[in-house]
């Protein structure tokens, strides 16, 4: 909560931390995503996040919060640099938490892939569970590999 609460402010360090501008957006950001949420329909309840996040982007531009500077000189196309931020560090906390982080992903994708075999009426037996939760963790390698986040199956 922290987090989000400085960036609503302007972001921590800010030499306008707090100011209306940045509190009116945040807000009407907010503001946004619930009301898409309690009345749009089903499936535009379901996109109310990027629905906020676009109306937010698109009331930043006049208000000069949005600086397109850095996207006009970059070259249109550019290939990802693995580890492009350096190479991997290997912290012992650092990885105990993400390991809880992929047992997470894992059982959500066990039943996501069990639902899955159920609606094709193909049972799911522990040959092809543990084909698909190893594409689950080689994703996450690879998503790693290229700076992003973990791939999953149910994403």
């Amino acid at each position: 909560m922290g987090v989000a609460i400085d960036w609503a402010a302007g972001g921590r360090g800010a030499a306008d931390y707090g100011a209306p501008r940045h509190l009116l957006l945040s807000g009407g950001t907010m503001a946004t995503i619930l009301f898409v949420s309690r009345f749009g329909g089903r499936f535009l309840a379901n996109c109310a996040v990027l629905i906020g996040m676009v109306a937010g982007f698109l009331a930043a531009i006049p208000t000069g919060l949005v600086d397109f500077g850095t996207a006009i000189a970059s070259p249109p196309l550019r290939l990802v640099t693995p580890f492009h931020f350096g190479p991997p560090i290997f912290d012992p906390a650092a990885i105990a938490s993400m390991v809880v982080v992929v047992l997470v992903t894992l059982v959500e994708s066990s039943g996501m892939l069990t639902m899955l075999g159920q609606l094709v009426e193909r049972p799911v037996d522990q040959r092809a569970l543990t084909r698909g939760l190893r594409a689950d963790c080689l994703g996450a390698v690879i998503g790693g590999l290229f700076n992003s986040f973990p791939y999953t199956s149910y994403a």
